[in-house]
């Protein structure tokens, strides 16, 4: 075996997530219309076609109230606390593909 695949074989690699796409867990709180969640794409080196965030799914009301319980559970495995929220704010959280893809298609199908 060559030199350079030793050396290449143990350099260890820049940043393990950087190829992967990025996705974002939205709380959005609001007076008239309460609390949303909502699933976004962000750009990365993973989705060179994006210049913006991409909305993928979201959940309000009484579909989000349906299945909170189970969604909260969830997201705690995934160290993600939603805890309280001020009226018409926004908060975010980065989440794995993993998940965002598990929550985009729940919250499709809810």
């Amino acid at each position: 075996m060559s030199n350079l695949a030793i050396a290449s074989r143990h350099r260890p690699s820049e940043e393990p997530h950087a190829n992967l796409p990025q996705y974002e867990l939205r709380l959005r709180s609001s007076k008239g219309e309460g609390v949303e969640l909502e699933i976004w794409r962000n750009s990365s080196p993973a989705t060179p076609r994006l210049s913006a965030p991409e909305y993928v799914a979201g959940l309000k009301g009484t579909a989000l109230r349906l299945i909170e319980p189970r969604l909260l559970k969830r997201l705690s495995r995934q160290k993600v606390n939603l805890g309280a929220l001020n009226i018409d704010k926004t908060r975010a959280w980065k989440i794995d593909e993993d998940l965002a893809l598990n929550l985009g298609l729940l919250f499709r199908l809810s």
